[in-house]
């Protein structure tokens, strides 16, 4: 399912979409749940996802790059939040979480967000808030 703001209207404010799977796979994969509160400037977040920086050939298998930086007070809106977690081009559509480590699992990592966009604002890097 995606956003009709964004497949209709192309507004990049709402570019995130949702897949429903039959199977249980964090079994086999991890597990994130979501949040949908509103984390202030200053919480330290999470991001994961294979970046397109691997060589042409090699194998990619283990390319995974995890970052984690404070949510910036400069452009976060209602919409997006910005931090500068660095990020780069294939790892769009990755999850920006949080994670409490003091916490058992499946209770310590909580999607807040979809990264989108590696340019920012005046340098940060917005993900699109759930």
């Amino acid at each position: 399912m995606s956003a009709r703001r964004w497949a209709r209207d192309g507004d990049t404010d709402w570019d995130i979409a949702w897949i429903t799977l039959k199977q249980r796979v964090g079994y086999t994969s991890g597990w994130k749940g979501i949040r949908t509160a509103f984390y202030s400037p200053g919480t330290i977040v999470n991001n994961a996802g294979y970046g397109g920086d691997c060589a042409a050939g090699a194998d990619c298998s283990d390319n995974m790059k995890t970052h984690w930086c404070a949510i910036e007070k400069s452009c976060t809106t209602s919409k997006r939040y910005y931090f500068k977690c660095d990020a780069i081009g294939g790892m769009s559509g990755s999850g920006t979480y949080i994670y409490y480590k003091h916490k058992e699992v499946p209770d310590n990592r909580f999607v807040i967000g979809v990264l989108a966009y590696a340019r920012g604002c005046g340098g940060v890097k917005p993900a699109r808030r759930i």
